[in-house]
C-alpha cells in the first residue's frame, strides 16, 4: 500500500493524531510538541511549546482551539491560530494517556494514575473523577 503524503517534522516519535477539519489535521509527539499541519501540501503550519515530557494525545474542541495530553501529568488548551497556551489542567498524578470532546463544553481525560477525569474546558477544575475501584465497584 501506498501512502498519498508523509509529514516529516518531528525529532521523536508521533503518539497521536487528530483530525481539524479535512484541511489540516494535529500530531503530538515524544518531542514534546504539537504540530498543526496542511493535509494538502505537508507544510507544518504551526509547532506549539509547552510540555515537559511527551504529548501522549490531541483533540480538537473547535475550530480555533484543541487540547494536549501529556507524559507531564498536565493537559493544555491551545489557540490554534496565536500558538498560545490558553489554560492548565493539573489533577492527574500520573501522564495522560487520552484526551477527547465530550461536547461544547466539556472534555474527558484517562491518566496512568487509573482516573479518567471530566473536566469544563472553561475552568481548569475536574467536575468529576472516575477511580479503578468505581468501575469494579460499579
Amino acid at each position: 500500500s501506498f501512502s498519498i503524503n508523509t509529514f516529516i517534522g518531528h525529532t521523536m516519535g508521533v503518539s497521536s493524531v487528530a483530525n481539524n477539519n479535512g484541511v489540516t489535521f494535529l500530531t503530538g509527539s515524544n518531542d514534546n510538541t504539537v504540530k498543526l499541519w496542511d493535509t494538502e501540501t505537508g507544510e507544518c503550519l504551526k509547532t506549539f511549546f509547552g510540555h515537559s515530557a511527551c504529548v501522549t494525545s490531541v483533540a480538537r474542541l473547535d475550530t480555533t482551539t484543541f487540547i494536549s495530553g501529556s507524559g507531564d501529568c498536565t493537559i493544555k488548551l491551545w489557540d490554534m491560530e496565536t500558538g498560545e497556551c490558553l489554560r492548565n489542567y493539573n489533577g492527574h498524578k500520573n501522564y495522560v494517556t487520552t484526551v477527547v470532546r465530550r461536547d461544547e463544553n466539556t472534555f474527558i481525560s484517562g491518566s496512568g494514575d487509573r482516573t479518567a477525569k471530566l473536566w469544563a474546558i472553561t475552568t481548569d477544575i475536574s467536575l468529576k473523577h472516575i477511580k479503578k475501584q468505581d468501575i469494579e465497584e460499579g
